[in-house]
């Protein structure tokens, strides 16, 4: 028996196998387990079996082999460069924002609408401007038969919420599906029944919030409901959803607990002027008595003796500063994050549990400070300007002038603040983006940068970029950060006086391929 060497984890699929693994229903790639195999000899996908009720015989053998293999996306016609194996690739398929989707209402409108998820609000907003949930909630009236689709925009999301009601049955449905920008969103959702005049509610337990292809949701029997709650004309109905999110930081030691060694140790290590654990570099004065880095420049004496501090930094006690476990200093606002002197700083420089500066300070001079959470609030209030509409940007360029430009963006992805800095200089386009977060968390996400071809001969330049942790203009492009950059001479081909580019930010499989 032979054996060989592979450097590579997964398989590419080879060409001379791209038109013999499709589905015979969809005609897809046969990359979405389970699959099964019909008595006539027809092939089936995990998209299109019926999970209810599987016909045929599932082929284990073919799903073993599929783990090794990496197949392109379905909808890499649409743009999508994506390779995954048989573990993730439905997860990404459902939320890959190339793929497309019918409009909703095209049963009850007869809208023949098609497009990509990221312009399907925008859709609404033109064309089905009625349809548009304001709030969470919504008047019911059991005394009439009736049937809507809404779409409602909560908390950076979208999901569609059906409504049916049948007076001769006495039912009456309500579901709510979600429509999936990431593969990491999970929503679960509760439903309560109010009458407005006694104030009476009537609430019903949690369920998961489903896809755009599954419809299953709360079934009411109205008769019980009505009599509940006293028999009102109408009915105020009410949805809350709720997300679960994964732990970001998983793996991150994240305990208080710290030991009574590395509590002696650290109010050995206090510095006199700011209070805080000193982190090398440690200086000493002439007698020896230490200060942080950052103190030193601050102070032209020392503390306790008034003796002038030179260069002479402490390296034994800087040694010893790796072996202790520093707490955030934001224990006391509930961090609870732990690690060493080599990293503590990194963190409490991004640290959620802290104050922010205004992600565009450096381009606005805006004074704004504030939690994390109210960032993005903050940014749609006063910086319009620099959020990202239709997800894309357009600039005007003239590629014969001397052009020096500069600018930052704002994307909100996965209740997430993102910033993408973007320059042009010397003939060259630079691109970075960094998360307004925890510097540990920053690593879980990436960034795709589209060039839009402009000159109408279906050009395309494609690149990808990791999230760096918020730093600001200053150091968004030093060599040793994870920008992008162009040439003018490569970007001018798709430039037609419009310079346009499509940023998307995405966050790392859990289980990478």
């Amino acid at each position: 028996m032979s054996t060989f060497i592979c450097n590579s984890k997964f398989h590419p699929l080879p060409d001379f196998l791209s038109d013999k693994v499709l589905c015979n229903n969809c005609n897809h790639f046969l990359s979405v387990p389970p699959i099964y195999n019909s008595n006539n000899g027809h092939t089936m996908c995990g998209r299109c079996v019926d999970m209810k009720n599987p016909q045929g015989i599932r082929n284990e053998l073919y799903e073993t082999l599929l783990e090794m293999l990496s197949f392109p996306c379905m909808n890499k016609q649409y743009g999508c460069l994506e390779f995954r194996t048989g573990k993730t690739m439905w997860n990404h398929e459902v939320t890959c924002s190339y793929r497309r989707v019918n409009c909703p209402l095209a049963i009850t409108k007869s809208c023949d609408w098609v497009g990509d998820v990221e312009t399907i609000l925008e859709h609404f907003e033109d064309h089905h401007s009625m349809n548009l949930m304001k709030e969470p909630s919504f008047e019911v009236n059991f005394l009439d038969n009736f049937e809507d689709v809404s779409m409602l925009p909560y908390s950076d999301s979208l999901f569609l919420v059906r409504r049916h009601g049948d007076v001769d049955k006495n039912k009456f449905w309500c579901s709510v599906q979600a429509i999936q920008r990431n593969e990491f969103e999970k929503f679960e959702y509760s439903l309560s029944l109010k009458n407005p005049v006694s104030g009476k509610i009537q609430k019903f337990d949690e369920k998961r919030v489903n896809s755009l292809s599954d419809q299953d949701g709360f079934e009411i029997e109205t008769n019980k409901v009505q009599k509940y709650l006293e028999k009102p004309v109408m009915i105020i109905a009410t949805i809350d959803i709720i997300e679960f999110k994964e732990d970001s930081n998983k793996g991150i030691v994240k305990s208080t607990s710290l030991s009574n060694v590395d509590m002696e140790m650290l109010k050995a290590i206090e510095c006199p002027v700011c209070f805080e654990y000193m982190v090398p570099p440690i200086f000493q004065c002439e007698i020896g008595h230490s200060i942080c880095g950052k103190c030193k420049g601050l102070v032209s004496q020392c503390p306790t003796c008034r003796r002038p501090f030179g260069d002479a930094q402490n390296f034994a006690v800087e040694n010893l500063t790796s072996y202790i476990k520093y707490p955030c200093k934001n224990l006391e606002k509930g961090c609870e994050f732990v690690s060493n002197a080599k990293t503590i700083k990194q963190h409490e420089s991004s640290c959620q549990f802290g104050a922010f500066k205004c992600p565009t300070f450096d381009y606005t001079s805006c004074s704004w400070s504030g939690l994390r959470q109210h960032i993005w609030e903050h940014c749609k209030q006063k910086h319009k300007d620099n959020l990202i509409e239709c997800y894309s940007v357009s600039l005007p360029f003239d590629p014969s002038e001397e052009n020096e430009d500069e600018d930052c963006f704002i994307i909100n992805y996965m209740r997430n603040v993102f910033v993408l800095h973007w320059k042009y200089l010397d003939k060259v386009f630079y691109w970075s983006v960094q998360l307004v977060g925890p510097y540990e968390e920053s690593k879980n996400y990436y960034f795709d940068l589209d060039i839009i071809d402009r000159s109408g001969r279906n050009l395309r330049i494609f690149m990808r970029g990791s999230c760096e942790a918020f730093s600001g203009k200053c150091s968004a492009f030093e060599d040793n950060k994870s920008f992008l950059f162009l040439t003018l001479d490569q970007v001018k081909p798709l430039i037609n006086d419009v310079f346009a580019f499509k940023p998307s930010v995405s966050r790392y499989p859990s289980n990478a391929d």
